[in-house]
């Protein structure tokens, strides 16, 4: 078993009006992106309907906690970020880490109130500017190819080369921004980790219980990829009776094979 969650509370400090530890929502992002759907990372609402959450995550966890409690970079289009990185200068920091400071911002966005990390680095900076400016010369070298092969074409009318040059110009103006695809990757690479820990683990503890699982032609097999394990626990439904009767149904041999083989977390959320 990962200790995912408890290894993440340990480093970072709790707060008293979280109903769900960091931890916790972290898992939930890794649950979700290891859930290979097709939808969007940030759609938990629809995701985890149907996720018994309370076995995966926690006692008392429901969907709508996950999709009100959320760490996230906020987007410094927001009026408010931008006010508050121009007040930085004034702001009262505290010392994170090496080489880095912070200070806390308690406010209400969309009618859900949040607390904001303001970060200040200085090497950071300097690498960003040095940054900043090879992209905004890569940008300007490519849009300047760009416009020299769009000047260089026959239009039949005014009106079609207006119409090239609009379009030409709204491609300019849209860019991929950095900080969503960095939060993306961190997100995916710690999926990418838990994929790679229990695919190891899986096939580790298959071999030293001398156990076997099915491939895809159900052949006994002692090296199954983790997305065939995942999509092997598709369909398995848990039922409630009574409040008091809980009853875990179309649990085939495989998947007892993978849940004793795991040991006692994995056997306690699927019993």
């Amino acid at each position: 078993m990962i200790q995912l969650v408890d290894l993440i509370d340990l480093k970072l400090r709790e707060s008293n009006d979280r109903t769900l530890s960091f931890g916790q929502l972290v898992m939930a992002m890794v649950i979700n992106g290891l859930g290979f759907t097709g939808r969007t990372l940030h759609m938990y609402s629809e995701y985890f309907k149907d996720k018994p959450l309370e076995r995966l995550i926690g006692e008392g966890v429901k969907a709508e906690q996950i999709n009100q409690l959320f760490i996230t970079r906020v987007p410094q289009t927001l009026k408010e970020a931008k006010t508050l990185i121009k007040l930085a200068p004034t702001l009262s920091f505290t010392p994170l880490s090496s080489g880095y400071e912070g200070v806390f911002h308690e406010c209400e966005y969309g009618g859900v109130k949040q607390k904001w990390l303001l970060v200040r680095s200085e090497q950071a900076a300097k690498r960003e500017t040095h940054t900043l400016s090879k992209r905004m010369h890569k940008q300007a070298e490519q849009a300047r190819k760009s416009f020299k092969q769009l000047s260089q074409k026959i239009f039949a009318c005014e009106v079609d080369a207006q119409k090239s040059l609009e379009e030409w110009e709204k491609k300019q103006i849209l860019c991929k921004k950095p900080e969503r695809i960095e939060a993306l990757l961190m997100v995916m690479t710690v999926c990418l980790m838990v994929y790679a820990a229990l695919e190891h683990q899986i096939r580790k503890q298959l071999v030293e219980q001398e156990q076997y699982f099915p491939d895809m032609k159900y052949k006994p097999h002692q090296k199954p990829t983790a997305r065939w394990v995942f999509q092997c626990f598709q369909g398995i439904t848990i039922m409630y009776i009574n409040q008091d009767t809980v009853i875990v149904a179309n649990l085939e041999d495989r998947n007892h094979t993978i849940i004793d083989c795991l040991g006692y977390h994995y056997q306690k959320i699927y019993s």
